[in-house]
């Protein structure tokens, strides 16, 4: 297979599995000392995979489930399984064993689900899973089936979401790609950006894969090829266009060494599993990749920072929705945080103004430019939802 970047893709092994997978994943559902591929089928059987090839596992399942996890929530030994289905119905259960298992709960949100995603919590073990809906919201849900954050999105309908640390800070930051191919990231307080990622072909997939402390999209595209890129749009794969059309990609590690494997299910019922291979000279570029990402943040957070303090010297009431707009949060959002915000700092609200007189200025100011806070102030400001069950 040649490409047009600076990784190639090896063939680790190609099977035929007799119908077609909608979706995959890599996880240790089995409890071994490897994780598995584990794909779910049209034909509704859940089936795990070996590091080789070989089938391990299979069972029952609903096809009307649009994606799951499998993750380590109760337990570092537990294999608990996430399952999100196309109306919105989000199940947490634990495997016991093959075919046994015990449902920990279940959330009905208020839309059709698009594209779903888990991650970790920085320093906390826990795992949170974040959902894009019809309607244009990203929301939060944590391992207790409560939502704790709802997020506006300002972009198209959403088409796919991934998490990850895409900028190597340790922070797990959340990309959606809507509609029009545009990729924006979200923060964990609701900040919304743009980010440059240009990918020509209409993306119709997108996963995370991982590589050196840092994480990069794996794309699917409408003209059937493969695309890696880092979140600042520098693309290191482009594959030519695949002999048989792409059902589904997934990526994940049956090992701990190099980078994630790619996993593709093809619409003929067939599956194949992929090493990218790096080339030796590259292997530099790679890693100033990260440290690149993070000075644009760093200096996109102090460019807004410069903004509101220009902003608040010349004026002591500011137009409510001139800030929301500067941050990129969805109006639900900054609403709430609006309201705590004037507590904690003194200001009044005026109608559609901020009024700054006897404020505290410096910390308000300080508040807003901070764009990037830890997912623990999910858990901490976590409220009840109906719909659990």
């Amino acid at each position: 297979m040649t490409q047009k970047s600076r990784l190639t893709l090896k063939t680790r092994w190609k099977i035929y599995l007799g119908t077609t997978a909608y979706y995959c994943t890599f996880g240790d559902i089995l409890r071994g000392s490897q994780s598995e591929l584990i794909t779910c089928d049209y034909d509704e059987k859940l089936k795990a995979y070996s590091v080789t090839g070989a089938e391990l596992l299979k069972m029952d399942f609903s096809s009307s489930i649009l994606c799951f996890f499998v993750e380590h929530i109760f337990s570092d030994t537990s294999r608990d399984v996430i399952t999100v289905d196309v109306n919105g119905t989000i199940t947490l259960f634990t495997i016991k064993s093959p075919g046994n298992s015990e449902i920990a709960w279940t959330l009905k949100l208020s839309s059709p689900v698009m594209a779903a995603a888990t991650t970790s919590i920085k320093g906390s073990g826990n795992v949170v899973i974040v959902v894009g809906l019809e309607g244009r919201k990203v929301v939060i849900v944590n391992t207790e089936g409560v939502v704790v954050l709802e997020v506006d999105f300002p972009g198209g309908d959403i088409k796919g979401l991934i998490t990850g640390d895409f900028y190597g800070t340790e922070q797990q930051d959340i990309m959606v790609i809507d509609e029009h191919n545009a990729v924006y990231r979200v923060t964990r307080d609701g900040n919304v950006s743009k980010l440059l990622v240009n990918i020509d072909a209409k993306i119709i997939q997108a996963r995370k894969m991982h590589f050196q402390n840092m994480d990069f999209l794996l794309c699917s595209s409408q003209d059937n090829k493969l695309y890696i890129t880092d979140a600042g749009g520098t693309i290191l794969l482009e594959t030519p266009k695949l002999d048989a059309e792409i059902a589904t990609i997934g990526a994940g590690r049956f090992t701990s060494q190099g980078f994630d494997d790619i996993a593709v299910c093809f619409e003929n019922g067939s599956m194949a599993v992929f090493e990218p291979v790096l080339a030796t000279s590259d292997k530099k570029f790679i890693e100033t990749i990260g440290k690149a990402r993070n000075s644009e943040l760093s200096i996109r957070d102090t460019e807004l920072t410069s903004k509101i303090k220009q902003i608040l010297a010349i004026s002591k009431r500011v137009n409510i929705e001139m800030v929301r707009d500067m941050l990129g949060i969805g109006k639900e959002t900054f609403n709430r945080k609006l309201i705590d915000w004037a507590k904690q700092f003194g200001f009044k609200i005026d109608g559609e103004y901020i009024v700054l007189d006897n404020a505290d200025v410096n910390g308000f100011v300080a508040e807003l430019a901070d764009l990037d806070k830890d997912f623990e102030e999910w858990d901490s400001k976590a409220r009840s939802k109906d719909g659990k069950q």
